[in-house]
């Protein structure tokens, strides 16, 4: 398995990317998740997520298009490693559902995700502190 996680590039929030093993043939599949308004370290609920599934190797996506169709229950973070120069790495946990399905780019077709755990890591930096602000609770 791989994990990678960072804030998202608009600042708000994270995104975490799950990835199974990598086949033989390049095959492989990633889950990316974006969850809006969470800072670094900070835990929250009812987060609005984007969620994105990609099967690598058979070029084919399906994204919820939007932050509205899925939510994020519980989000925790806790801090695993300092990395040194204002940079640290976070454990993350969460927990959340959807009510809406995963279309591919041209809407032939649909994955209905209905829940989903993961723990996994974010690494914030010194660019990434002033823009990712802590959740509202």
């Amino acid at each position: 398995m791989q994990c990678d996680g960072a804030p998202r590039p608009s600042g708000n929030g994270v995104r975490v990317s799950i990835a199974g093993p990598l086949r033989g043939d390049g095959r492989r599949i990633r889950l990316v998740f974006g969850i809006g308004g969470i800072g670094e370290g900070a835990s929250g609920s009812t987060l609005r997520t984007n969620v994105t599934l990609l099967f690598e190797g058979e070029n084919r996506l399906f994204a919820t298009l939007g932050d509205d169709k899925c939510t994020t229950d519980s989000v925790s973070q806790s801090r695993v490693e300092s990395l040194g120069d204002h940079r640290a790495i976070y454990r993350i946990v969460a927990r959340g559902f959807c009510i809406g399905p995963a279309s591919n780019p041209t809407h032939t077709e649909r994955v209905v995700i209905t829940s989903f755990d993961f723990a996994g890591r974010v690494e914030f930096g010194d660019d990434d502190r002033h823009e990712a602000q802590p959740a509202p609770h």
